[in-house]
């Protein structure tokens, strides 16, 4: 059975960036109403923050019986499951993809890409066979870990089916971001 989740962005973050979307949308239209241009180039620019909150105010992640696929609106990370090496649930290593969102860095010596939901805290740090290194937000991290590790075959997560490592979410700070 696939493992489905979709991550949600900070329900806060994204209704701000819908409010001041739709605050600069009314005012340019305002402006446009003046007989400036100016006020054009603010309707458009609000087109911005409310693609913005649309397309990565939630992380959609599918775990099937061929690979790992992580997605913002159209753009993502896939796994073929033959690349996969194993997984285990991890804090997010912000300094290492320096922000959220679609990253690219260098996270324990190995570099990849990051699916990662601000203020999500928790994830899942998917090692490949190619030598990478990705991470995924996750509220239900232990679940994604163990689905990955499925996927991957017998031998993959050491044997620690989504065991914490290194600056690792504790049980304790498990609990509060589900």
């Amino acid at each position: 059975m696939p493992y489905v989740e979709d991550v949600q962005g900070s329900r806060l973050l994204v209704q701000a960036l819908q409010a001041g979307g739709l605050a600069m949308a009314a005012f340019g239209l305002w402006v446009v109403g003046t007989g400036e241009l100016a006020g054009m180039v603010l309707v458009l620019a609000a087109a911005a923050p409310l693609a913005s909150a649309r397309l990565f105010g939630v992380l959609r992640i599918r775990v099937d019986g061929r690979m790992v696929r992580a997605r913002f609106g159209p753009w993502g990370l896939n796994i073929p499951a033959v690349e996969i090496e194993g997984a285990r649930v991890e804090r997010y290593p912000w300094f290492s993809y320096a922000g959220w969102g679609l990253r690219w860095g260098r996270h324990g010596g190995r570099f990849g890409r990051a699916c990662s939901v601000p203020f999500v805290r928790t994830g899942v740090v998917v090692d490949t066979r190619t030598g990478k290194r990705h991470y995924l937000s996750s509220r239900r991290p232990l679940e994604l870990a163990a689905a990955v590790n499925r996927l991957a075959g017998p031998d993959a997560g050491g044997g620690q089916a989504g065991a914490p490592h290194g600056r690792e979410a504790r049980p304790s700070s498990l609990s509060r971001d589900q």
